[in-house]
């Protein structure tokens, strides 16, 4: 039931990325004595995620309903607030207007990471050209998440792990935590270039220690509420308001020094795996899986005209199967709609 952080993660990797490569780029731009065309970053990240999304709903509303029959398969509309919200998740505001009622509810996260970027772009210009102010504009935003989500929580009375999905879960300025950790440990790998140092004594201790916190941190955000199903632990709400409030950010720092670590050489057996070139391919096809993956579950589960017998193998089976038909499904959406539209943006703009 804990595994709602592996949410955070890909919002953790959103902050590292966009600052990454957006530093990177007024870097270089600079120095050729160019500026950066910031209006064609936010035209090129709604034409990357929106047509292949609306594509997805398309199938989602009009195609899927038809296209299977079962016990528990509903009739259509699959989703009937499809119907009247759907504008609402063409301009990415879905989980702020009427957030009771989302079409296609998983969406919920490209609202977030949409929001993110957009105040993200101008949050890195200004650690750029000012760094101090940049830095204090940072903690401001992770403070003011910490109190509003701090008061959230207390005000509604939410339990952890997940909170409440209108209130909580799913709102921008509960969410926003772990990608101000990838803001800040993007802008760390470009401003501490890797060095080719010898290991020292000390260094090693000081990467044992960062390993050992981190694996701590990550280990207690995960199993810290695993007493909740016996009862044995968060028994006052403080402690309820206090896991809600900083165990996403705390994920997110655990990630951040799995990077860094990478970065730097001190990976190990994590950075081999990591680095593995046969993630590479499944890489290109996250974004599409993500959007598919549900419509896939949903025929597999509303369709089936016998129980599901819960066992360890039988969850082991069915999420293997989850996983390759959503795989297989989003290369199918990728090579029809997903690549043909960037490469048409490629070939308008020319570059």
């Amino acid at each position: 039931m804990n595994a709602l952080v592996s949410v955070d993660s890909f919002f953790f990797l959103s902050g590292l990325l966009m600052t990454y490569l957006l530093l990177r780029q007024i870097g270089k731009n600079r120095e050729k004595g160019k500026s950066v065309p910031y209006g064609m970053l936010y035209f090129h990240r709604y034409w990357r995620l929106t047509p292949t999304y609306m594509f997805v709903m398309m199938l989602y509303v009009w195609v899927l309903p038809y296209m299977f029959s079962g016990p528990f398969w509903p009739p259509a509309p699959l989703d009937p607030n499809c119907g009247d919200n759907w504008w609402t998740n063409i301009l990415y505001i879905n989980n702020l207007v009427n957030d009771d009622r989302q079409c296609m509810i998983w969406s919920w996260y490209l609202a977030n990471d949409m929001q993110f970027f957009v105040i993200g772009v101008p949050l890195v210009y200004i650690l750029y050209r000012w760094q101090i102010l940049g830095i204090a504009v940072k903690l401001a935003l992770l403070l003011a998440s910490f109190i509003t989500t701090a008061v959230i929580s207390w005000h509604y009375n939410l339990k952890a792990p997940g909170g409440d999905p209108v209130k909580y879960y799913d709102k921008p300025y509960c969410r926003i935590g772990p990608y101000l950790v990838g803001v800040a440990v993007g802008w760390f790998l470009v401003k501490i270039k890797r060095k080719e140092t010898k290991s020292t004594t000390l260094r090693q201790l000081m990467v044992r220690i960062g390993w050992i916190v981190a694996a701590s941190c990550a280990v207690a955000v995960l199993y810290a509420t695993y007493g909740l199903y016996q009862g044995t632990a968060f028994k006052t709400e403080s402690e309820h308001v206090l896991y809600l409030t900083v165990h996403r950010t705390v994920w997110a720092m655990a990630l951040g020094w799995v990077v860094i670590a990478c970065y730097h050489g001190y990976g190990g057996v994590v950075d081999i795996i990591l680095s593995w070139d046969a993630w590479v391919p499944l890489s290109r096809l996250t974004y599409c899986a993500y959007l598919v993956h549900l419509l896939v579950m949903y025929a597999v589960y509303l369709t089936r005209e016998v129980p599901v017998h819960y066992s360890m193998f039988t969850m082991i089976y069915f999420f293997l199967g989850h996983l390759t038909l959503s795989y297989g499904v989003a290369f199918l959406v990728s090579v029809a709609v997903e690549a043909p539209l960037l490469g048409l943006e490629k070939i308008i703009f020319n570059k």
